[in-house]
């Protein structure tokens, strides 16, 4: 995160502030809500490599949290063959 954050605000004219936030994290919403502060609008999952299933209950209270902080959710779907999974 801190690495595409430096990029962004470097350049912020071609990149959009965004963060990639494992959702099973016990302070997952108190990452989002820092990042958010910090200007991110955006959270990027890559589920299949992560391990996250978008339906696990888990997910929930983070995805409440990104409604409330209006932040966007970009996620990968299908197949992946860009990374080992």
């Amino acid at each position: 995160n801190e690495y595409v954050w430096n990029i962004c605000t470097r350049f912020p004219d071609y990149f959009l502030p965004a963060v990639s936030i494992h959702p099973y994290q016990a302070d997952a919403v108190q990452q989002l809500e820092s990042w958010v502060r910090k200007g991110a609008r955006m959270v990027k999952w890559l589920p299949n490599a992560q391990n996250i299933f978008l339906g696990d209950p888990r997910c929930l209270h983070f995805y409440d949290a990104m409604a409330r902080l209006g932040v966007v959710l970009l996620t990968h779907t299908g197949a992946e063959s860009t990374v080992d999974v």
